[in-house]
């Protein structure tokens, strides 16, 4: 049996990796209040996991169960990298109108299917890293605050793209599913 400590470590590098993959699209970006609240969430929830007195949250999953939660892990960050790549130029950190004048809707790769790839993916990681961490709080801490925090964001996103492309983003939206593909199209 690998010793909790090892799955501790893999797990902050399996963090940090996310991050990495992320800094071409964010290392010009301005932090707003929900921004900092992640990174926050991500820190604390980080510290506790790592902290001895939250072990009685863990699950203790054997090692094929917690190498799933890696491969699931693994397709989230896919996707997270693939739907940046796809978004390119498009991605704006803070959805401004003001600030996204030569922004287009992206209709390839990821956003052929779902209009949010990049919300979809941070859930398919927590999922993975919760099944991954063998650790109820690991998993179930952050995915609440960030289901909250991103049913938010995404309403006030899709808010924003309706007034910036009107008829163009209603049509988007009638034939492409939010978090997943539409079956059969409106």
């Amino acid at each position: 049996m690998i010793d909790e400590i090892y799955y501790k470590i893999i797990t902050i590098i399996l963090v940090l990796i996310i991050f990495l993959i992320r800094i071409p699209y964010t290392r010009k970006q301005i932090f707003n209040k929900r921004q900092i609240l992640k990174g926050v969430i991500i820190l604390v929830v980080i510290i506790l996991y790592l902290l001895p007195v939250f072990n009685f949250a863990n699950l203790r999953f054997d090692l094929w169960i917690r190498l799933m939660g890696l491969i699931i892990y693994s397709l989230g960050l896919i996707l997270i990298a693939i739907s940046h790549h796809y978004l390119g130029k498009n991605w704006h950190p803070l959805m401004d109108v003001k600030n996204s004048k030569n922004l287009n809707i992206v209709h390839k790769g990821p956003y052929k299917y779902i209009r949010h790839p990049i919300y979809l993916s941070w859930f398919i990681i927590i999922i993975g890293l919760g099944i991954f961490t063998s650790n109820i709080l690991f998993f179930a801490v952050p995915f609440i605050i960030y289901l909250i925090i991103y049913i938010n964001g995404v309403n006030k996103e899709e808010k924003i793209l309706l007034k910036k492309f009107g008829n163009k983003y209603k049509v988007y939206m009638s034939n492409v599913g939010r978090f997943f593909p539409r079956i059969m199209k409106k």
